[in-house]
């Protein structure tokens, strides 16, 4: 049981965020978040926070509390390989990462290679330094697990992530594998985004193909598909792909332009791609370089409103 103190700081708390919502002073409260506030006035404990979902950040920036009020007609995406934050001499550049990242201008972000507590990374915790510095909402989804260690993929957001989960892809290999479905909502607009990172064998990733081919089959959403496929666009497995995904590169003439490099001077592979489905218009497309990554940044931006 609480004390009567904390039920009055949770009166207090509902009070005051009840006031900020209905004067629109770009404050919002989830119900999740009301249902605690209300929880402490009753004098309950417990949370209303759901497994695998980060806590509501409020920005303290007034412009982009102001930014986010306004209906959102675009929607900007990046997948990015952030090769764990390591550069080609070995050194660990999260700042640098961030920087890029920030860059981008992208409103929903899908990474993969991304470290939590490795000791080759310095042991930090990257996916929450990351979105600390951004401001933004974020999921990860931990494929390799040891002692404590994780290696894998994360999706961060300017808007709230509703649901979010992380299904482990078949393998053949000993690395494990998987694919983050997470569920955003942009002002009321419900946004599916898929991250993943294919394996390096071809009938692994045949599997894989599949197996998240019927994952996305069982979406009626609006739907963002991205990650780095580890293989060319003329792939076997990627027969298997929906025909309502488009590759953004191809739709916007611009599948010429390699994202892999293995830090050679010009890149070498389109290792990288974003599928945007159907009932979402691409209107911009384009390849930035990373001063850290061998991997370059993959920017999309689609039109929301193309279908009600």
């Amino acid at each position: 049981m609480l004390s009567k103190g904390f039920r009055v700081f949770g009166t207090v708390l509902l009070f005051i965020f009840s006031m900020l919502a209905l004067s629109g002073g770009g404050v919002k409260i989830t119900e999740n978040e009301h249902a605690v506030f209300a929880q402490l006035a009753a004098g309950g404990g417990g949370t209303a926070e759901k497994p695998g979902i980060k806590p509501v950040r409020i920005p303290l920036d007034i412009s982009r509390q102001e930014e986010a009020k306004k209906m959102v007609k675009t929607l900007t995406f990046l997948s990015f390989n952030i090769h764990s934050a390591i550069d080609m001499n070995g050194d660990v550049k999260l700042d640098d990462i961030i920087e890029e990242i920030r860059g981008s201008g992208a409103d929903v972000i899908g990474l993969q290679e991304v470290e939590r507590f490795m000791p080759r990374s310095g042991y930090k915790d990257q996916i929450k330094l990351i979105a600390e510095a951004l401001g933004y909402f974020y999921y990860y989804g931990g494929n390799l697990n040891i002692l404590g260690a994780r290696y894998g993929n994360a999706v961060l957001s300017k808007y709230p992530i509703m649901a979010s989960d992380n299904l482990k892809l078949p393998k053949n290999k000993l690395e494990p594998r998987g694919l983050i479905e997470a569920e955003i909502d942009v002002d009321g607009i419900e946004i599916k985004v898929f991250v993943t990172h294919l394996g390096l064998d071809a009938k692994e990733r045949m599997k894989q193909i599949r197996f998240i081919n019927d994952r996305i089959a069982q979406n009626s959403k609006r739907t963002i598909f991205m990650g780095d496929f580890n293989n060319r666009l003329d792939s076997p497995e990627m027969e298997h792909l929906s025909p309502d995904l488009a590759d953004a590169a191809v739709f916007m003439s611009r599948d010429d332009q390699s994202t892999y490099s293995l830090y050679q001077e010009t890149p070498s592979f389109r290792l990288d791609r974003i599928y945007v489905s159907q009932d979402l218009s691409i209107v911009d497309y384009t390849i930035l370089p990373s001063q850290v990554s061998d991997h370059a940044r993959v920017i999309v931006t689609v039109d929301l409103n193309m279908a009600d």
